[in-house]
């Protein structure tokens, strides 16, 4: 079995983070994963909106490249030749299995490697920006704990107004820092969202089977395989 067969397998988290995407812009429950939209539920200007997001998932462009994917899979999902008697009855698990089974490298080894070097970059960056927030916000918890008992101090309300005043000024001055840190990173995996999507677009359309399979995790809201979640596997 092909070790890239998990980058394809992980068009399915591809699907599902458009929706997320669109729960971020738009708001909705946050306690369970959302439904991937249809292709013909997907808004293009979604994806002009996602400039508008700090610290954007994604591009416009990559996004639009997903978008294209979807359309692609759905697409070449309706060829009579990817249909198999039972598949309305096929279990989460046994859709997954098949597509593992079928699958075949649906992305080049170069852009296995792209999506795996953007994982590493996001993860460190998360794992770095998370614990210098968890500082920060020991910090000022800290200092803000002195600020309120001075502040009950006569006169010192003064002094506490501004020491809440630095604070808010360095936390804004925190998040600027990161996000200007970030900005570089969330590029580079935009770049590999792209690449990937696009590559397993046209795979999809020459593997009609592979398509329907994909197509029937949407249609059941299936969540990613587990060796989805992690595309350096």
């Amino acid at each position: 079995m092909s070790r890239v067969v998990p980058v394809a397998v992980a068009g399915v988290a591809l699907l599902v983070s458009v929706s997320a995407v669109q729960a971020q812009l738009f708001g909705g429950r946050r306690d369970a994963p959302p439904p991937v939209p249809q292709s013909d539920q997907l808004d293009p200007a979604l994806c002009d909106q996602i400039a508008s997001i700090p610290n954007a998932p994604m591009s416009p462009e990559a996004c639009r490249s997903m978008m294209m994917m979807q359309q692609s899979m759905k697409s070449a999902s309706s060829d009579p030749s990817a249909v198999r008697p039972g598949d309305e009855s096929l279990s989460c698990e046994q859709i997954t299995a098949e597509m593992k089974q079928v699958g075949g490298p649906m992305v080049s080894q170069e852009t296995a490697a792209q999506a795996r070097t953007a994982a590493d970059a996001q993860l460190a960056l998360m794992e770095k920006q998370n614990a210098e927030a968890k500082a920060l916000m020991a910090q000022q918890m800290a200092v803000g704990i002195g600020a309120g008992a001075l502040g009950m101090v006569p006169g010192g309300g003064i002094a506490a107004s501004a020491i809440a005043a630095g604070q808010q000024a360095q936390a804004q001055s925190f998040a600027q820092r990161q996000q200007a840190e970030a900005a570089p990173v969330y590029a580079q995996t935009s770049r590999s969202i792209t690449a990937t999507t696009t590559e397993m677009g046209q795979s999809m359309q020459n593997n009609p089977r592979f398509a329907r399979l994909m197509q029937m995790t949407v249609d059941k809201n299936c969540p990613p395989p587990p060796d989805a979640v992690d595309p350096r596997r």
